[in-house]
C-alpha cells in the first residue's frame, strides 16, 4: 500500500485492522522470519509464547502488537486505506462515513467534511442490513449514496495528497502536524 510499509508492518496493520484472523495471524507469527528482526527480542518472545487459544486472546495480542509499532505510521496507513476504500468504493459507504466519524471526533479535524457526512447518511441503512429490509426499500434508502460519494471524493483525494506531500504528518493516535495552508483549506468549520 505505501512504500515506507514494509511487509512485516503490512501484516501486523491489516490484522491489527481485523483483515487477517486471529488463526491465520497466529499461523503467520510462527513461520515469519522478518518478524523477530522487526520487534525487539522481549516483543517477540511475548508474541511467540502468547496463548493464541485464550478467550480474548484477539483483543490482547493487538493491544501487545500496539505497544510495539510505530503508531503513526500505523494510522497513517490506516487512514491512506480508508481514504482509498472510499476513492475506490471497495466499501460499503455508510460504514466507512460512521469511522471517518469517529476519526475526526476523536481528533483527526482535516478529516471533518468527510466524517461529518455521517450525520447526512445515519438514517441509511448499511449493506450488511439489506436482509432486514424489503429489497425496494433497501434500494431506494441507499439511492442517495451516489450523490454524496461524487462530493466526497475530491475531499478524499484533497487529504490523500497532504499526507502524501507532507502538509499532514500524523505522528501517533490522534496526533498530527499539519501545513498552516492546508489546515485553513482542511480545517475550517463547514
Amino acid at each position: 500500500m505505501s512504500q515506507f510499509v514494509n511487509n512485516v508492518e503490512e501484516t501486523l496493520f491489516r490484522f491489527l485492522i481485523g483483515e487477517i484472523p486471529l488463526e491465520e495471524f497466529e499461523t503467520w507469527v510462527y513461520s515469519s522470519k522478518e518478524l523477530e528482526s522487526y520487534l525487539n527480542s522481549d516483543a517477540y518472545l511475548e508474541l511467540i509464547s502468547f496463548n493464541f487459544q485464550k478467550k480474548g486472546a484477539g483483543y490482547e495480542v493487538k493491544s501487545l502488537l500496539y505497544k510495539h509499532i510505530d503508531v503513526g505510521k500505523y494510522e497513517t496507513w490506516r487512514i491512506k486505506k480508508l481514504l482509498g476504500q472510499l476513492l475506490n468504493e471497495e466499501r460499503d459507504l455508510v460504514e466507512l462515513l460512521e469511522i471517518f466519524y469517529v476519526l475526526y471526533c476523536g481528533g483527526y479535524r482535516f478529516l471533518e467534511r468527510i466524517g461529518y457526512q455521517h450525520v447526512m447518511v445515519d438514517n441509511i441503512p448499511r449493506l450488511t442490513e439489506r436482509s432486514l429490509w424489503n429489497t425496494l426499500a433497501f434500494e431506494k434508502a441507499r439511492e442517495a449514496l451516489g450523490r454524496y460519494i461524487t462530493c466526497l471524493k475530491p475531499e478524499a483525494l484533497k487529504v490523500l495528497e497532504a499526507i502524501d506531500k507532507g502538509q499532514i504528518k500524523i505522528t501517533g493516535e490522534f496526533e498530527y502536524q499539519i501545513d498552516p495552508e492546508i489546515a485553513v483549506e482542511l480545517e475550517k468549520r463547514m
